[in-house]
């Protein structure tokens, strides 16, 4: 969708709000989550191992859907802010 509509934005996140938490990590069987914490100049890598993630996604997604998949969601699931917006829907 294009537009010139003018629409109201919010700030954006530069940086982690998650401090010392580290649910997601913990709740990640891949072991794709290294635990630094986030910030818009960190590499996707620093933090994140995609090919950790797809490789434990894509064994489960078979064994227990009979397809493949390449993110099991286990550690947005578990995200304190997908949690509140879960609630809020």
């Amino acid at each position: 969708v294009l537009t010139n509509a003018p629409l109201d934005f919010g700030e954006p996140v530069l940086e982690s709000k998650c401090g010392k938490y580290m649910i997601c990590r913990d709740a990640c069987p891949g072991g794709a989550i290294s635990g630094k914490n986030w910030n818009y100049r960190l590499k996707r890598n620093d933090f994140y191992d995609d090919k950790k993630c797809e490789k434990y996604a894509l064994v489960v997604s078979e064994e227990n859907l009979g397809k493949p998949d390449t993110v099991c969601g286990k550690c947005i699931y578990a995200c304190p802010h997908t949690q509140k917006y879960i609630k809020r829907a």
